[in-house]
């Protein structure tokens, strides 16, 4: 037995975040590690949808190495047409957002309460909007992380759809997830933001909760890649497209930027990195004049980033600060983005990378970097002097610990203050 055991934390994350293949499931592994040299954390989360039961196990191992006790399920609408009409149907009877009734587990209730009877936990934490609800009627102190703002990104993202059905189901889960946001701000009293923009627009949505701002991260513990070879021609996006935002990314940027780009650049190729790519994306690349590559998911992204001139993130919906792009600064390429795709990153236009609010404008500054590789290398060597100064993930989980501290501290004056009241 350890002579001095660290204090438990509950860590409530909505997926298990390993393999770390999104954006998001990349900031829940680094702050879980954070957090766990600190806390002996319990771990319960939910399962990919995609996984095999080697997978299953294999993500199950990733966590025990990392927590101290570790509790994952699969999501029920995920594995049942049944539950997933019952979670739809819950929704809409309730009025609670499509996400609640999805995660809500009544098995997973219940291995959490477990846990909360057995050990002396001193904060339980929720990763996520979903796993928020978790944390209704807890005794012990209480921390909400939001990766963005739900119901703004459904918002956006119903703002741009075409089809009047569609844009009304999003807008009715935007409204929905509003009012949950708000609930769920309030239950936890204590709300982990990931920018200053999304802290006042949830401290206008729940005044009354306390903010810490956390921002996102990534990895500068490496060196940056060399220059890509001046003759390079290629562009490359990196990120799962099972998202809706970033499916709509990449058939923005195939439809209205791409065509752009090849009439003056006729060699340029891009290279789409992740998941599930839509299938106007498949098709667009079995044509082999189309200059589009689908490499899937990738294990080692350096060596797609090695190649590469240039990064697009062409983002048209969504909201948060975005990983993908950290990612590609720590690499020490030039990105091309949206104002939407730089949210949340203290970055200045044509100084750490390229901006762009219309096609015609990201197709441009895609060219002018593609054609001028000494102004890329100077973006490139901004980006990441930009990412080791302010968003390395070690200053990162200093931060993150610092929240935690401070909430457990509250608790504790505040249970001081009531017994000597009593």
């Amino acid at each position: 037995m350890r002579s001095n055991p660290k204090p438990n934390l509950v860590f409530l994350a909505t997926r298990v975040p390993f393999p770390a293949v999104t954006g998001h499931y990349l900031r829940t592994l680094n702050i879980l590690k954070g957090l766990a040299e600190h806390f002996d954390v319990c771990f319960f989360g939910f399962h990919d949808k995609a996984g095999t039961p080697a997978a299953f196990a294999e993500a199950e191992g990733a966590m025990r190495a990392i927590c101290e006790t570790v509790h994952i399920e699969h999501v029920g609408a995920e594995r049942s047409g049944v539950r997933l009409i019952w979670d739809l149907l819950s929704s809409a009877l309730t009025l609670r957002p499509f996400i609640a009734s999805k995660y809500h587990s009544a098995s997973m209730h219940r291995a959490i309460q477990a846990t909360l009877r057995s050990r002396d936990v001193v904060l339980v934490h929720a990763d996520s909007l979903p796993s928020g609800q978790y944390l209704a009627g807890l005794a012990q102190p209480k921390l909400l992380t939001n990766h963005n703002v739900e119901h703004a990104r459904l918002s956006s993202y119903a703002s741009i759809q075409r089809s009047w059905l569609k844009k009304l189901a999003f807008w009715v889960q935007a409204a929905l997830t509003k009012r949950y946001e708000r609930r769920l701000l309030l239950t936890a009293g204590n709300c982990v933001v990931v920018s200053e923009a999304d802290r006042e627009a949830l401290a206008r949505l729940a005044p009354a909760a306390r903010f810490f701002l956390v921002k996102n991260g990534t990895d500068t513990s490496r060196p940056p890649l060399s220059a890509p070879p001046s003759e390079s021609r290629t562009a490359v996006w990196v990120g799962g497209m099972n998202d809706l935002y970033n499916r709509e990314a990449v058939n923005f940027f195939a439809s209205a930027v791409l065509p752009r780009i090849r009439t003056q650049v006729p060699q340029f190729r891009w290279r789409v990195v992740g998941r599930d790519p839509p299938k106007p994306l498949v098709d667009l690349a079995a044509d082999p004049d189309s200059g589009v590559e689908l490499a899937g998911f990738v294990e080692d992204l350096r060596r797609e980033y090695a190649d590469a001139a240039v990064v697009v993130v062409p983002l048209t919906s969504g909201g948060g600060t975005k990983l993908k792009v950290l990612e590609a600064m720590a690499m020490g390429r030039a990105v091309v983005t949206t104002p939407i795709g730089a949210e949340g990153i203290a970055v200045r236009d044509g100084v750490e990378m390229e901006i762009a609010d219309s096609a015609e404008e990201f197709s441009r500054k895609t060219v002018r970097l593609l054609l001028d590789p000494r102004r890329a290398a100077q973006m490139a060597t901004a980006a990441r002097t930009l990412a080791e100064q302010s968003y390395d993930w070690r200053a990162v989980n200093r931060d993150m610990h610092d929240a935690a501290r401070h909430v457990i501290e509250a608790a504790t004056r505040q249970g001081q203050s009531a017994r000597c009241a009593g």
